[in-house]
């Protein structure tokens, strides 16, 4: 059952990772459909032979964590991180737990950082360019599956 997670999670941040590449915003309806597939899943996956409340409230935490330290950051620099980011990453801490969304969440970072000091090395971009941050989020997470720690 945690592979059906993974992959609806893979085809969901997809998703919204093309509509934050193409239109620089997440849509709000996106964000809602997927949270409430999570909280599907999340209710069926809660049984004993999964850990039951360990389980739960590790799906809970995660999904607390990540959104809010984005939303941390959003408060502290207003027009930095998009609420959307704050959201998707909501919805992925509910599919993919503490450890996995953190590490996710830390790929994601570390790669538009990178991708910015380039950018603004290089002067391709100024101080002013937005990072659809959901993007770097999808290649994070196909890098975590690929080293199998998801």
């Amino acid at each position: 059952m945690y592979s059906v997670t993974i992959f609806i999670a893979h085809i969901w941040l997809l998703g919204a990772a093309w509509t934050d590449l193409k239109f620089r915003k997440v849509s709000n309806r996106w964000c809602l459909c997927g949270a409430i597939v999570a909280m599907v899943l999340l209710a069926v996956q809660s049984t004993p032979e999964m850990g039951g409340l360990a389980f739960f409230l590790d799906r809970i935490f995660g999904a607390l964590f990540a959104s809010g330290f984005l939303l941390l950051g959003t408060l502290i620099r207003r027009g930095g991180i998009g609420m959307g980011d704050v959201k998707v990453f909501f919805v992925l801490g509910l599919l993919l737990g503490t450890e996995c969304v953190g590490i996710v969440l830390f790929l994601t970072l570390v790669t538009a950082l990178i991708v910015a000091a380039v950018g603004l090395a290089i002067k391709r971009m100024n101080r002013k360019y937005s990072l659809p941050l959901c993007t770097f989020a999808y290649i994070a997470m196909v890098t975590l599956c690929l080293m199998r720690r998801c």
